[in-house]
């Protein structure tokens, strides 16, 4: 994947308390994301640290977990879509390897008022899919957004995606 193609614009990761973007060391994850206007996906160059061994040589299933929540997640942000988790399915094809340079990408499939639905995938460097997911998240409610921002601990709000 080429990130400098024109079509994918960097995505902030240097947001506090986020488990897998704060992690300065990279001893858990190395990880940048990039939002592909195009076609409305958000994809993560992901590299595991080995803070995130669960066989060895390979990645535990809760980091593989929380890089396919994050990338779902932000897919629903980066269309304005103020988000949490309400259910995720994840489907583990293959093991993933540690210190290998892999990508994810997410994608919103559909809106249906407060229910946002998204999957994402992890990927090989040879293109297979290690790892799937599908996730239901759900628009926190006004008066929550309000009091997040109040207190400063919501992300700065991206450029929605038509």
């Amino acid at each position: 994947m080429d990130w400098n193609d024109p079509r994918f614009e960097p995505l902030p990761v240097d947001l506090p308390l986020r488990f897998v973007t704060d992690d300065p060391t990279g001893q858990r994850f190395q990880v940048a994301y990039y939002l592909c206007r195009s076609d409305h996906t958000v994809h993560c160059a992901i590299t595991f640290g080995p803070a995130c061994a669960g066989p060895p040589d390979h990645a535990h299933g809760g980091a593989i977990t929380a890089i396919l929540d994050e990338v779902m997640g932000y897919a629903a942000w980066g269309r304005g879509l103020s988000v949490v988790t309400a259910k995720i399915d994840i489907a583990f094809r293959q093991p993933v390897p540690i210190g290998i340079a892999l990508r994810a990408e997410g994608r919103v499939d559909l809106v249906q008022e407060r229910k946002v639905f998204t999957s994402s995938e992890l990927i090989a460097p040879d293109g297979k899919a290690l790892a799937t997911a599908r996730a239901l998240f759900v628009v926190l409610p006004d008066a929550v957004i309000v009091a997040l921002k109040r207190a400063g601990k919501l992300p700065p709000e991206p450029d929605p995606v038509a």
